[in-house]
């Protein structure tokens, strides 16, 4: 069993739940229906992010070479950052981005 805190309220899940909430084919149908919310998912999940610092992503915080976010907002100094992630989230979040800007 797994406790998973949210703000001041735990939260009992079994590894079954979680492999449920966190399977592939359940993420393909929030890919589809809220992407938006999808990509906060994945980039917490890949990034360890807080989630008011990927909230707040602008597509112009997206780099390359090597493929990182730059992480401009943040509750403290120390958390403005250079994150990096895998190419496939690089590719998959320039083309989402660009899809966003049009």
């Amino acid at each position: 069993m797994l406790i998973v805190m949210c703000g001041e309220i735990g939260a009992y899940f079994e590894i079954e739940e979680i492999q449920k909430i966190f399977a592939p084919e359940h993420l393909a149908i929030f890919k589809q229906k809220d992407p938006d919310f999808y990509y906060c998912i994945l980039i917490a999940l890949i990034t360890g992010a807080r989630s008011s610092e990927i909230t707040s992503l602008e597509s112009n915080q997206l780099k390359d070479n090597p493929p990182h976010l730059k992480i401009r907002d943040s509750k403290t100094l120390a958390g403005i950052r250079d994150i990096p992630i895998p190419q496939h989230l690089f590719i998959e979040l320039k083309e989402y981005a660009t899809g966003k800007d049009k």
